[in-house]
């Protein structure tokens, strides 16, 4: 078993959190009182904000910087190759941030660590490539691991192994309830918990296509962004005159920018803390879900968030604006993608405004399907939505994800501290 000790804060980080929930527990262990143990060893350090590893943004903001809480015995430790320094940021999925990086390099050279030493970990499967590409290191450098908190939390919510799972003894009783036409009141269902450019597109989107009025959609209003992320309707146009393509989605946007507090969930929390809550029952009203995502990407990041993952293991048909590969990656861990009903070629367009406009014009079919007979339709995706419920609610979402992805993590982080520094 690989030991850790963890420092820095007193929580152990989010991949700890993660995998002790129905994780490769025969992998990873804790050394005992937390300190160095005689044998070789993993140091985590939760970040859970990239611009901790940069000591300017730190010092700046009146903050420690992470090495502070790094005894010299640690990082000697290090330099010597008895263990890895692993800065746990499997909470998030950022872009490329050169001076993060650079500021790494400097923390390196410093301590007189070797940069193989270091170990990113965090959600966006293509940092790895804009490091080396930008830098020009080809293999040398830190080292980059990926580890889905949320995507694991999601899927251990929904398992036997969870003491109150999502859907509960009786699958086949929600299954039954999720394929009612005589519960569906409404179209379908795009929940939207923090503002950001791409949600108020796509909602100018239902908007124009005249598809919001039968929706049930959540959205808290621009003055909730986060970063200026939506800013004035100025940015607004301005984003929409360097794509043409989106022109035609003025007004909609517009008038989605005047939106506020629509909320069609039962939670008093808001933004990052609603990852783990879920309230059936819009699902249960709604034929599909308009899954926007934390990002709209052209692949610079790679992946996905509990937000795609709560509608697949609901059994609920799922269009995703997201980051190219979301489907494919969904349907890596055991899912349906609900094809033919849905057409999910969109999934691996590149282009941003393309994909949009491709997932809005499949809406605009969808709608009039489902309106002509709503219970044909019903019975078209049904068998798909059946097939992921009970995949989720088995516990096989969630071994897949653990086989996937977290096993060989640990095992390639073992390989990695044994090897010669």
């Amino acid at each position: 078993m690989l030991p850790y000790i963890f420092r820095g804060s007193e929580f152990q980080g989010f991949l700890i959190e993660g995998w002790s929930h129905g994780g490769a527990d025969d992998l990873l262990r804790l050394a005992p009182g937390n300190r160095p143990p005689a044998e070789p060893y993993l140091c985590i350090v939760p970040l859970q904000d990239a611009w901790r590893a940069d000591r300017a943004l730190t010092e700046a903001a009146g903050l420690p910087h992470f090495s502070s809480a790094l005894e010299p015995a640690v990082l000697d430790d290090v330099r010597r190759g008895r263990a890895l320094l692993l800065l746990d940021l499997s909470n998030e999925g950022m872009g490329w941030f050169g001076n993060v990086f650079e500021a790494l390099h400097d923390f390196a050279a410093g301590a007189g660590i070797p940069l193989s030493r270091l170990v990113w970990l965090d959600q966006n499967r293509a940092l790895p490539g804009h490091y080396r590409t930008v830098l020009g290191l080809g293999e040398a450098g830190i080292g980059f691991e990926h580890y889905d908190f949320f995507v694991k939390h999601l899927l251990w919510m929904f398992s036997p192994r969870h003491p109150a799972a999502v859907i509960g003894p009786d699958p086949e009783a929600h299954i039954a309830r999720m394929f009612d036409p005589g519960g569906k009141d409404k179209l379908l269902l795009c929940l939207n918990a923090t503002p950001r450019l791409h949600r108020v597109v796509a909602l100018g989107g239902l908007i124009h296509h005249g598809l919001f009025d039968e929706s049930l959609v959540s959205f808290p209003g621009i003055d909730r962004a986060k970063d200026g992320d939506v800013g004035s309707e100025e940015r607004m146009e301005a984003h929409l005159a360097a794509h043409p393509e989106l022109a035609y989605l003025t007004e909609g946007c517009r008038r989605a920018m005047a939106l506020r507090n629509l909320q069609v969930d039962s939670f008093s929390e808001t933004g990052n803390a609603l990852f783990n809550r879920i309230d059936h029952e819009p699902y249960r009203r709604t034929f599909l879900s308009l899954v926007t995502e934390t990002e709209l990407t052209d692949g610079h990041v790679q992946r996905v968030t509990e937000k795609a993952v709560k509608p697949f293991c609901l059994g609920h048909p799922t269009l995703v604006l997201g980051n190219p590969g979301s489907i494919r990656f969904m349907t890596e861990l055991g899912f349906h993608d609900f094809a033919p009903a849905l057409d999910h070629l969109y999934d691996r367009d590149n282009e941003p405004p393309r994909r949009l406009n491709r997932i809005m014009g499949q809406l605009v079919g969808l709608a009039m399907a489902i309106r002509m007979n709503p219970g044909a339709w019903l019975g078209r995706v049904r068998e798909v939505g059946a097939a992921n419920i009970r995949h989720a609610a088995s516990g096989r979402a969630l071994d897949t994800y653990v086989a996937r992805h977290e096993r060989p993590l640990f095992e390639r982080l073992h390989r990695r501290l044994h090897a010669t520094p």
